[in-house]
């Protein structure tokens, strides 16, 4: 989409100049993350790459810019926002050519977020730059530096973390994010943290044997415990892992971020 608004004139590339090397980030919530910031005709950018513990897509890229056009249309009942945005943006890897739609999330990171799959995964530690189509008429380039080294510190920080937890990581599954998040789907919040006004993100460990029938256990807290208590109430609820004939214990890594309206 870039190349076609730019052999018509309408709009030229922006080279972006970074304004730091990419930078860990403190290990919240079920993955580890890595943050780069530029500088695009004075306006902030910043471009973040998060490492997920389990999950089916083993990565995602979070985009946040200033975005004209923008309209906050609220909250759906887990909290994302939504804006009323035509196209939305999309991002593309040089020399790759691969190209993503980036959705808005409002309660990861007040971004643009998609997630990267095992190959475009690959991709993006192959790339040199992404060059990203806002979608209100302007794009820029953003230099990726090295890519690869990136990708290595962050599954170093997956296995200390995994280990941390007492776990083996070949017992760590990976489900889809649509079924982990399936088991949050009638979760409420408990009244005593909402009146008290706590917010906070619950990362538990779920373990499950052949029949699949789970347990759980928090080992991040919300910060309060009846939201670690709920969090967990939920999953024993609704969570379930595959039937297999394998007798070892099988983990997952799931959050649940509690966020109050404004």
């Amino acid at each position: 989409m870039w190349i076609v608004l730019a052999v018509l004139g309408q709009a030229a590339t922006i080279l972006a100049t970074p304004l730091s090397d990419w930078q860990n980030d403190p290990v919240t919530g079920a993955s580890c993350s890595a943050t780069r910031r530029y500088d695009v005709q004075g306006s902030p950018v910043e471009i973040s790459i998060k490492r997920a513990f389990s999950s089916a897509n083993p990565a995602g890229i979070i985009l946040k810019f200033e975005r004209r056009g923008a309209v906050n249309n609220g909250t759906d009942r887990q909290g994302n926002q939504s804006v009323a945005i035509n196209p939305e943006p999309t991002i593309t890897f040089a020399p790759s050519g691969l190209m993503l739609d980036l959705l808005y999330r409002g309660t990861i990171s007040s971004g643009y977020v998609a997630d990267l799959p095992t190959a475009r995964y690959v991709e993006f530690t192959r790339s040199t730059t992404v060059t990203v189509d806002s979608g209100d008429g302007s794009s820029f380039s953003l230099p990726l530096g090295s890519p690869e080294s990136v990708a290595r510190s962050l599954d170093a920080c997956r296995s200390r973390r995994i280990a941390d937890w007492g776990l083996d990581e070949k017992q760590v599954i990976a489900l889809l994010a649509k079924t982990t998040q399936s088991w949050f789907a009638d979760v409420r919040y408990p009244p005593a943290a909402k009146r008290s006004g706590v917010q906070g993100v619950a990362v538990m460990i779920v373990s499950a044997g052949s029949n699949g029938k789970v347990s759980c256990r928090v080992v991040q807290s919300a910060g309060a415990p009846d939201l670690d208590e709920a969090s967990c109430a939920a999953v024993v609820k609704r969570g379930s892992f595959p039937p297999t004939k394998i007798s070892t214990t099988r983990y997952t890594v799931v959050s649940l971020r509690w966020a109050l309206d404004n």
